[in-house]
């Protein structure tokens, strides 16, 4: 079964819901190897569609495949948990794997696997289990402290955007701003942004950003922080001064 093929089989199989859900596992797999072990395009079309069954065979089907020695078959398990508990996050779904995705994202050998597992993790407790996370924003790879940083604010999926929660927050806004990786640092500036949190941020935080602002050397993570602030006191300075 070749790349295309494979991965049409996935699409339509997981749309019928007429083959056995490891079967269109399986197809995913194989067309994810053809890509150099990677989903894309069909591949995740196949994903969406079986996060929205979620029924008891493609339950079944992640706990098989979480179980799997190769790392490849873990991570599209991991997507489709993802999946499922985007689309039937009110439902409280899976519960079961909240456990198996943390021991994966502590222990699991492969750092692709740890990052994903991370952000599995922090689907199924929607509540965000900043606890959970703290630890990973100092984690030596690169994806996993990015997947923790995108955690960070899962708290305000379920709760208003609160000064008393922001503050809980403060700290690991901090360690993660602080980080020496750009991903990282633009993964919580877009959240602060979108989550329209930077009025209710401590003022040392507010600060740090302002600072960020004339220090940050990522011309993209630059201009971020520029919509986040608005202009700077040396823009109205500037503007003032051409009237």
């Amino acid at each position: 079964m070749g790349e295309d093929s494979s991965a049409g089989f996935a699409r339509v199989a997981a749309e019928r819901g007429r083959f056995p859900t490891l079967a269109v596992m399986d197809a995913l797999i194989e067309s994810g190897r053809a890509r150099g072990d990677s989903l894309a395009g069909a591949d995740f079309d196949a994903i969406v569609v079986l996060g929205e069954r979620a029924d008891e065979a493609v339950l079944s089907a992640i706990d098989a495949y979480l179980a799997r020695s190769e790392p490849f078959p873990r991570l599209v398990a991991l997507e489709v948990l993802r999946a499922c508990t985007f689309v039937n996050a009110s439902d409280g779904l899976c519960p079961q794997f909240q456990e198996r995705a943390a021991r994966l994202a502590r222990h699991d050998p492969d750092d692709d696997v740890r990052a994903l597992a991370v952000e599995a993790h922090f689907g199924l407790v929607l509540c965000g289990d900043t606890d959970f996370l703290a630890s990973f924003l100092e984690d030596p790879a690169l994806g996993v402290r990015r997947s923790a940083a995108k955690g960070l604010f899962q708290v305000f999926l379920e709760r208003e955007p609160t000064a008393t929660v922001v503050h809980e927050l403060a700290p690991l806004i901090r360690r993660a701003l602080e980080d020496p990786c750009a991903e990282v640092r633009w993964s919580v500036v877009y959240d602060i942004g979108f989550y329209e949190l930077f009025e209710l941020l401590p003022e040392d935080l507010r600060a740090r950003l302002e600072r960020m602002r004339h220090e940050e050397s990522d011309p993209l993570l630059r201009e971020d922080l520029e919509d986040l602030l608005g202009p700077s006191d040396e823009d109205d300075a500037i503007v003032n001064a051409d009237h």
